[in-house]
């Protein structure tokens, strides 16, 4: 049987079983900080994010269900001025129709 070394199936994480009771080797990590459970305290990373939530923004921070809803808005306000363009012309045209007297 070949025996897998444990480095190998895990990624290298430099807060992983540092001491967080005196002395407290977490805290003096930079990047490392305290994590408080119910059962116990640990040591992890202070920037963790789900990968959900990283690619979820936008560089501008906005999210893409925004951005549609702002281009549909958009659209509505461009359908508007045509239609009351449409409207302001129709007015014009019937206005030199009618005679004046």
């Amino acid at each position: 049987m070949v025996e897998r070394s444990s480095s190998a199936t895990r990624s290298v994480n430099k807060c992983r079983g540092k001491s967080v009771k005196n002395p407290n080797r977490c805290g003096k990590i930079s990047g490392c900080m305290v994590a408080k459970g119910k059962k116990r305290t640990f040591c992890r990373k202070t920037r963790t994010q789900t990968r959900k939530r990283k690619h979820k923004r936008v560089r501008s921070g906005v999210t893409k269900k925004q951005k549609q809803k702002q281009k549909q808005k958009q659209k509505q306000k461009q359908k508007q001025k045509r239609e009351i363009k449409k409207m302001i012309r129709a007015m014009q045209i019937d206005l030199s129709l009618t005679p004046s007297s």
